[in-house]
C-alpha cells in the first residue's frame, strides 16, 4: 500500500500529481471519502449471454492488464467495452507498486480477441471512445503489434544471452509504432515492460556468476569508497549534476554514501530527496513522477526538512 500510494500520488496536491495513473484523481485522494468493495455473486469464466431490459449482452473473459478482465458485447449496437485491455498510451506492463507478472502474451492474444468482433464503438476503462470500425481495427491492431515487438524482441536477445540492461539499449518499437500518439509513455514505460518479461522468464538470475551471491549494500559500498578514498569529491559530484543523466548518476552516489553508513546520512537523505524532485520534472510516466515526488516528500518529513515541491528547489 505505501508503494500504491507513492504511485498514485495520493498525498500530493492537485498541482503535484498531474493526474491518477490515467484518470482524474480519485475520491479518496483528495480526502472526500472512500470506496467499498462490492462482492461479485457470479463469475464469468466463458462467453455468457444475458438479456437485460430485452438488451443482449454477451460477457467473456478478455485478461490483459489483469487476470480478471473480461468485455461486454452489445451486438444490436455494434458496441464493445473492454476495461483495460486498451487505453491511449503505453500500457502499464508493470506496476512501480508491485504486483505479479501482467502475461503479455496473454494480452496480446486478448486484443486478437478483440479484433474479431465487428464493432462500431469500442469503449476502453480509461480514455476516449473509438469510433467507426476501421479507426478501431488500426488503433486496436497498432497497440497489438506494439506489444508483440517488444515481447518477441525481448525474449530474442534474452536468447542471445543477452543481460537486461543490454536488452533494454537493444529493444525499439519500430517508428511507424513509436510515433503514434495513442503509445507514448504517460502511464507505463517500454523500459519496466522489459524488464518485467526478463524477469517473468528467467527471474533474478541474469546468467552472471558474479550474481549468484553477492556482496551485502553495505560492504559492498564501503569497499568501494575505500578505493575512492575521497567522499568530499562524491559530495561535490551529486551536487553538479543537472541534466537528467547526471542526476540518476547522483542518485545511485547518494545510496553509495547512504549504504556506507556515512556520518551525515540526514543530509545525503535530504539531498538525495532534491534530486529526485529535479528527476521528477523530467519524466513522462505520471506513475514515476508521482513516485518520485511521494518518496521524496516522505524523506523530507521524515528529516524535518518539511516544503518542497517540484518547482521550489
Amino acid at each position: 500500500m505505501a508503494r500504491t500510494v507513492r504511485q498514485f500520488g495520493y498525498n500530493l496536491s492537485d498541482e503535484e500529481a498531474i493526474g491518477q495513473g490515467i484518470g482524474i484523481r480519485e475520491g479518496h485522494a483528495v480526502g472526500e471519502g472512500k470506496y467499498d468493495f462490492l462482492s461479485p455473486t457470479e463469475y464469468i469464466n466463458k462467453e455468457t449471454i444475458l438479456d437485460i431490459d430485452g438488451v443482449s449482452i454477451h460477457l467473456a473473459p478478455a485478461p490483459g492488464e489483469t487476470d480478471d478482465t473480461g468485455l461486454i458485447w452489445i451486438p444490436e449496437e455494434q458496441v464493445l467495452c473492454i476495461g483495460d485491455n486498451y487505453y491511449a498510451c503505453w500500457p502499464n506492463l508493470y506496476a512501480l507498486r508491485g504486483g505479479k507478472y501482467r502475461d503479455i502474451a496473454q494480452w496480446i492474444d486478448s486484443l486478437e480477441l478483440l479484433l474479431s468482433y465487428d464493432s462500431e464503438v469500442v469503449l476502453p476503462g480509461h480514455t476516449d471512445p473509438l469510433i467507426g470500425k476501421s479507426k478501431v481495427q488500426l488503433v486496436l491492431n497498432n497497440y497489438k503489434e506494439s506489444l508483440k515487438e517488444i515481447l518477441l524482441q525481448t525474449l530474442d536477445y534474452m536468447n542471445l544471452g543477452y543481460a537486461v540492461d543490454e536488452v533494454i539499449k537493444n529493444v525499439k518499437l519500430p517508428s511507424h509504432l513509436q510515433s503514434l500518439p495513442y503509445m507514448e509513455e504517460f502511464y507505463g514505460t517500454v523500459e519496466w515492460s522489459i524488464k518485467s518479461i526478463y524477469s517473468a522468464y528467467l527471474g533474478w538470475f541474469d546468467g552472471n556468476p558474479t550474481n549468484t551471491n553477492k556482496l551485502s549494500k553495505e560492504k559492498y559500498s564501503e569497499k568501494l569508497l575505500s578505493l575512492i578514498e575521497n567522499k568530499e569529491k562524491i559530495m561535490s559530484e551529486i551536487v553538479n549534476d543537472n541534466d537528467k543523466e547526471d542526476l540518476l548518476w547522483a542518485m545511485e552516489l547518494c545510496d553509495l554514501l547512504l549504504n556506507s553508513k556515512s556520518n551525515n546520512q540526514k543530509e545525503i537523505n535530504i539531498l538525495k530527496a532534491k534530486i529526485m524532485l529535479k528527476v521528477a520534472d523530467y519524466e513522462t510516466s505520471a506513475n514515476s513522477r508521482h513516485y518520485y515526488i511521494e518518496y521524496a516528500k516522505e524523506i523530507l518529513k521524515n528529516e524535518k526538512e518539511i516544503g518542497g515541491n517540484s518547482n521550489g528547489l
